[in-house]
């Protein structure tokens, strides 16, 4: 990984803890979402909310999914559980594989409360 990325992701990393900072545990991934895309659009960060990717089988659409969000070439996926947990990574996974992605964030905001917002990297 490029010292730009990891650089990237370590002010994501950043945003994500200010955000569990000033909010603590407990509310829904939306209410953190909100949040983040606050922090976000202060670090002047360009992003994409909830945008929406088809997937496709043998040709057909076959259904919908929404990211929570697109930033540079990271999908980032908030979650508000006591842990990440395997669905969680397979979640992710799905959506890199229909994005066309290879890399993606798991960013959860633990209840309860621990001491800091889990975050783990996730590859197609």
């Amino acid at each position: 990984m490029s010292s730009d990325k990891a650089q990237f992701i370590q002010q994501l990393n950043e945003l994500a803890q200010e955000v569990y900072k000033e909010l603590g545990g407990g509310y829904n991934e939306s209410v953190y979402e909100h949040a983040l895309a606050y922090e976000l659009r202060q670090a002047g960060i360009p992003y994409q909310r909830q945008p929406t990717e088809e997937i496709i089988y043998k040709g057909e659409h076959v259904g919908d999914q929404s990211l929570d969000f697109r930033v540079g070439d990271l999908i980032l996926e908030l979650k508000a559980a006591r842990n990440i947990s395997d669905t969680h990574r397979g979640q992710l996974h799905a959506y890199l594989n229909t994005a066309g992605f290879s890399e993606g964030l798991l960013i959860n905001f633990p209840y309860p409360e621990k001491e800091t917002v889990q975050i783990e990297r996730v590859n197609r």
